[in-house]
Formats: structure tokens, C-alpha cells, sequence
């Protein structure tokens, strides 16, 4: 989904890299962090797309497991733009920020 070419950001609500050599090491880690998730729903606040370029702007709650296996809800404001290359569209800038303090807390819980 993530395009590899530059520019490519990410300012996630944890880390944040930019280029697909950092994007991708800070995806590796947080791999670990997320298990059994258990949903995602996605609420679409604002999207449009001109030419080559796109964005959408979402509310992402998400529930997963922590790694003492309780589960953990939290919402993020997400903004994602997109870029479309040879055809497909490809994501080239993510920013999520923590909706609220249960958010924090959650994400926090999952390091």
C-alpha cells in the first residue's frame, strides 16, 4: 500500500520517519506491538483526489490485545494522502494523532 519511492512520511501517533528506509524499520517495530486485533472501523471525515494526488481524513478506532492479552480501544485522527503511481494509488504521507487520553494510554500500553 506504502509507496518506496521519496518523498514518503510518516508522522505516526508513536513514531514518525520519512523516506521508505525509515518508514519501513519503524512499521517492523511496531509490528510487535499489535496483537490479536480484534477490530477496525474507519469513519471518513473528509477525502478528495485531484490529478495524481488524494487525501483522506478519518477517524480510526481500533481494538486490540495488549501483551498481557487485555484488550485495548483507542481512536486516532488519521490523515493519509496518497499518490498515484503507474496506475495504482500508493500512500505517501501518514499523519495520526491520539483522539483523547484513552488513546495515549493505550498506545502506551502496547510499547
Amino acid at each position: 500500500m506504502w509507496s518506496h519511492d521519496d518523498p514518503v512520511v510518516l508522522f505516526g501517533a508513536a513514531m514518525g520517519g520519512v523516506g521508505w528506509s525509515e518508514v519501513e524499520q519503524i512499521f517492523d517495530t511496531i509490528e510487535k506491538w499489535f496483537h490479536g486485533s480484534r477490530s477496525l472501523d474507519i469513519e471518513v471525515v473528509a477525502a478528495e483526489s485531484s490529478g495524481d494526488i488524494g487525501y483522506v481524513c478519518a477517524i480510526e478506532r481500533s481494538e486490540v490485545l495488549d501483551p498481557a492479552g487485555a484488550p485495548k480501544s483507542y481512536a486516532l485522527r488519521v490523515t493519509t494522502v496518497f499518490r498515484r503511481e503507474d496506475g495504482a494509488w500508493r500512500m505517501v504521507h501518514r499523519h495520526g494523532s491520539p483522539l483523547d487520553d484513552r488513546a495515549t494510554d493505550a498506545l502506551a500500553s502496547l510499547r
